[in-house]
């Protein structure tokens, strides 16, 4: 009976002294201002300063040259030129890889038939 009591004793003096670290701790540091600056991950970009610096050089301005837009051409026969291209291209790489295959197919059916007719020949030998 004695070593229950002591080690509710025991159990009891370890919570308070774990409450009373607590306490402590927390009074020690309430007013203490923390050293790491959680505003880090914030990046706000001041973008006006970027449009300042773009208007002020206006040298920049007298280089550029423009071209016009012309939509009076007609542009449908670009375009069929275009997509017949492709579409050759296409089929041309269409039939390439279904020789291609053709030839995978044909080899690892060879390669079925042949495991298949070295598993018989095991089990004639064996009987």
């Amino acid at each position: 009976m004695a070593k229950k009591k002591f080690g509710k004793v025991l159990l009891f003096s370890a919570a308070v002294g774990a409450v009373a670290a607590g306490a402590y701790y927390y009074l020690q540091n309430k007013n203490v201002v923390s050293k790491d600056d959680f505003d880090d991950d914030d990046d706000f970009d001041d973008f006006s300063e970027d449009l300042d610096n773009d208007n002020s050089d206006d040298s920049n301005a007298a280089d550029r040259s423009y071209v016009s837009l012309d939509f009076d051409t007609n542009t449908e026969d670009s375009t069929e030129k275009a997509s017949n291209e492709t579409a050759s291209s296409e089929s041309e790489t269409a039939k390439e890889a279904l020789s291609s295959l053709e030839k995978a197919a044909e080899s690892a059916k060879a390669e079925v038939e042949e495991f298949f007719d070295e598993d018989e020949e095991d089990l004639s030998e064996t009987e």
